[in-house]
């Protein structure tokens, strides 16, 4: 042939439904799903392939990074994916062959077997994919349209991966239930970035296990943001609870200004709204400092 098949793929009329698509075919790919035996296995399917999805889908290296999947080509999807921009909206997302965002492919449509009206890219409502199945790590039964059930879909995740995703789930959960007016604004990315660091803000000791803190607390005001959290470990996050950082350890909030502008800015702002010389006086005050005038410098007066 003299051109390849993304070439030789134009919008057609379906010979057997009218339906307009893109490909080389005669017919549309919902008219070529017929009952058919499978070329591996000698079981009946529905489908437009030779071979059912699970003959198909095998255990195999991927030819790039050499890590094991099971899946029908030759690489993994995180050796697919690559950077593109989208053709609808012009943002940057990451895709392994889609020349749209999930975003601009989404429309609202109408299910051909139900006649729901959903939301999506595909040409079924997800209740009517759902089905019931059979795990293939477990073997237990489930309904839903993964070839895993959930429990063993979240054990496939890498455990750093599940940690950091579990706990920005629960602390954006609480900053909902608090009624904070940023709520949902620190993506996994950013909470995982956090967790990286290794040492707690406050005490300078490794925070492997640690957790991380809302400087001001949710209870007190404070906003679920990433100018908001910090690195704390175990101990210092269970005895900080919800203190204000005048009103708590001052070794640990002078070690912490020193170390992080997040938590050195937040200590200023929370002086200045005390307004009280008492409260100032009876804590340090950061280097540099304006508040208070002639107050010593990190150290008490």
């Amino acid at each position: 042939m003299l051109k390849c098949s993304t070439c030789q793929a134009v919008e057609r009329k379906c010979a057997e439904c009218g339906d307009t698509f893109a490909g080389k075919d005669l017919k549309c790919w919902r008219c070529r799903k017929v009952e058919r035996d499978c070329w591996g296995c000698g079981e009946t399917f529905t489908g437009a392939t030779n071979h059912c999805d699970t003959c198909r889908d095998s255990e195999r290296k991927c030819t790039d990074c050499g890590v094991a999947f099971t899946g029908k080509r030759s690489r993994c999807n995180r050796c697919q994916n690559e950077d593109r921009v989208c053709d609808g909206c012009g943002r940057e997302f990451r895709s392994a062959g889609n020349r749209l965002c999930s975003a601009c492919r989404a429309k609202d449509r109408e299910c051909p077997e139900c006649n729901r009206i959903f939301r999506g890219n595909r040409t079924i409502c997800p209740g009517c994919e759902a089905t019931d199945k059979v795990c293939v790590d477990c073997n237990s039964p489930f309904w839903g349209r993964d070839r895993r059930c959930g429990p063993c879909k979240w054990q496939s995740v890498p455990a750093e991966i599940r940690t950091n995703r579990s706990r920005a789930y629960y602390n954006a959960r609480r900053a909902r239930i608090c009624g904070t007016d940023s709520v949902d604004r620190v993506t996994e990315e950013e909470y995982a970035a956090i967790r990286a660091e290794g040492q707690c803000v406050y005490c300078d000791r490794q925070a492997t296990d640690g957790d991380v803190d809302h400087i001001r607390p949710l209870t007190l005001g404070g906003r679920h943001e990433a100018a908001n959290l910090v690195l704390a470990c175990i101990h210092c996050n269970r005895s900080k609870n919800n203190s204000l950082l005048i009103r708590w350890r001052p070794d640990c909030v002078e070690h912490a200004c020193q170390v992080s502008e997040k938590v050195r800015a937040e200590y200023e702002r929370q002086l200045a709204q005390a307004g009280s010389s008492s409260v100032a006086g009876s804590r340090w005050t950061p280097a540099g400092s304006v508040l208070g005038g002639s107050t010593p410098i990190c150290g008490r007066s």
